[in-house]
């Protein structure tokens, strides 16, 4: 060996022969911007992705902001990125030798926190709650409630039709041989 050529590296990095490329395509996929020939089914599935987050924050893209737009494109790469290290990680392991699987040790977490808190920095995760209701929301909940009383109150009426006896008793009208018509007995 010369002097002046750099050594090769001879150390052997857990989980891999030496030499061997990972080939899960999250590097691929940042690097050139697609996914590699083995990976492709994932494209459809990242575009139904972005279509629903789009669909999640307003009704179209023409809807969102520039800021929006940014969040939701980084946040399907990234998401783009854990799928196919997780494909990987079903094909090859997740366990090397007594080891979690390197990809997963370095960058897995780091990635699928990072899309956690972009889909937080849009919003996602939030509940809408009573304050945030708008108008015709907050109408048509009244209108069910009264809706429902007076649905109560009319099954009340026709219950109270009969007459209680002493006892506590429903007694139907003219069970009791009463005059039920309203027009009474002229006396």
């Amino acid at each position: 060996m010369k002097k002046n050529q750099p050594q090769k590296r001879e150390k052997k990095r857990p989980g891999r022969k030496l030499g061997t490329k990972v080939k899960h395509g999250a590097y691929s996929l940042i690097a050139r911007g697609e996914l590699p020939q083995k990976r492709r089914y994932l494209e459809r599935f990242l575009g139904d992705v972005r279509q629903g987050l789009i669909k999640d924050l307003g009704p179209n893209q023409e809807s969102l902001t520039t800021a929006q737009l940014i969040l939701i494109d980084r946040a399907v790469g990234k998401l783009g990125v854990i799928r196919c290290v997780e494909e990987f990680a079903k094909e090859a392991g997740v366990i090397k030798g007594h080891e979690l699987s390197p990809i997963l040790k370095r960058n897995y977490l780091a990635w699928a926190n990072s899309l956690r808190l972009d889909l937080q920095a849009l919003g996602i995760d939030r509940r809408q709650t009573e304050s945030e209701m708008d108008l015709a929301e907050v109408v048509r909940e009244i209108d069910e409630r009264a809706a429902v009383e007076k649905a109560d109150r009319e099954a009340a009426d026709q219950e109270g039709q009969g007459k209680a006896s002493e006892g506590g008793e429903i007694v139907e009208p003219g069970a009791n041989g009463e005059d039920i018509s309203g027009q009474g007995e002229d006396k």
